[in-house]
């Protein structure tokens, strides 16, 4: 079948994939189409034409997803958030996308069409793909999911690789009303800690039940008497010096380099820093051990002299764009 070079650079454009409305606006009859598929063609969603017969790779089951939502169509969720390079949404073949609420809802397979009143006014527009901007397909995957813990490693890990900032995320929740916010609200108050880990939440969660300890410090700014800058703890009891970490080498791989987090321990040694280390099974497992030793060691360093370390919380996660 013969087809224009106009339509072939559109199909070009859109990774080999073509609506059935583009194919009749450029004179493609429907008989073309009916004989095309099975040969050379291949419907991979209502109306919306593969014009190879080979498996699809990710990206153009993308373009796929957003010709068969229509004009105006937005990928949002969890898809979205990976699309902006987040790691913490689980894969899926589930593809949700957001049209305005004077358009249809509906489902096709695996791509869902869901109506919106608050259109995403910053949405990242890469032709044939439009992508809910990073705020909005961070909280919007966030409200979709029941796990508070799911919601704080995204929103954590999108803070921390500077994908969206703190402040962004606070507009988003609030503008997106409380209806199924719960997660995403905790997983922002959390982050809103300095808090750079899952790991280091659960710790701050264990410690808080403490009535024998000050609030913790989440990755504070430690500066000597010299000036000098110290490592950055992943806690910080700061009336008696006491620096916490949580070693796990997944997490820190977000942030700081591993080994240096390592190394950084010993940092803090030679400043007469004490340093007390857990790993995230201990604080999932046993945090009654956790807070009943870090209650140990603070009440043992009260009698000591305090390091001469001046402590700041890290406030720039907020503010910084």
């Amino acid at each position: 079948m013969e087809i224009s070079p106009a339509l072939k650079a559109l199909i070009g454009r859109q990774d080999g994939l073509v609506h059935r409305r583009q194919l009749q606006d450029h004179g493609v009859t429907d008989e073309a189409i009916r004989w095309a598929l099975g040969r050379h063609w291949l419907m991979v969603l209502p109306d919306v034409v593969a014009t190879t017969t080979g498996r699809l790779d990710a990206r153009q089951r993308l373009v796929a997803g957003a010709l068969y939502a229509g004009r105006d169509a937005l990928l949002s969720g969890a898809s979205a958030a990976r699309w902006h390079g987040l790691t913490s949404p689980a894969r899926t073949d589930h593809l949700r996308f957001l049209v305005p609420a004077h358009r249809s809802a509906r489902r096709a397979g695996p791509v869902l069409v869901t109506r919106t009143s608050r259109p995403d006014e910053h949405a990242w527009h890469r032709p044939p793909l439009a992508v809910c901007a990073p705020a909005r397909a961070v909280g919007d995957t966030a409200r979709s999911t029941l796990s508070i813990d799911d919601a704080t490693a995204l929103v954590v890990e999108a803070v921390q690789r500077g994908v969206v900032r703190l402040d962004d995320l606070r507009h988003e929740l609030e503008a997106g009303g409380r209806r199924h916010s719960r997660a995403l609200r905790r997983a922002l108050a959390t982050a809103e800690l300095g808090v750079w880990s899952l790991p280091e939440s659960g710790l701050i969660e264990v410690l808080d039940r403490s009535s024998e300890l000050p609030t913790m410090m989440a990755n504070p700014v430690l500066v000597t008497a010299d000036g000098t800058r110290l490592p950055t703890p992943d806690g910080w009891l700061d009336d008696v010096g006491l620096a916490i970490q949580v070693h796990s080498l997944r997490w820190h791989a977000l942030g700081a380099d591993w080994e240096g987090t390592v190394s950084g321990d010993t940092v803090y040694l030679e400043h007469g820093i004490t340093v007390v280390a857990f790993t995230p099974s201990r604080i999932a497992s046993d945090p009654a051990w956790v807070r009943q030793r870090v209650e140990r060691i603070h009440a043992t360093l009260q009698t000591g002299p305090r390091p001469t370390v001046t402590a700041r919380p890290r406030i720039s996660l907020v503010t910084a764009p």
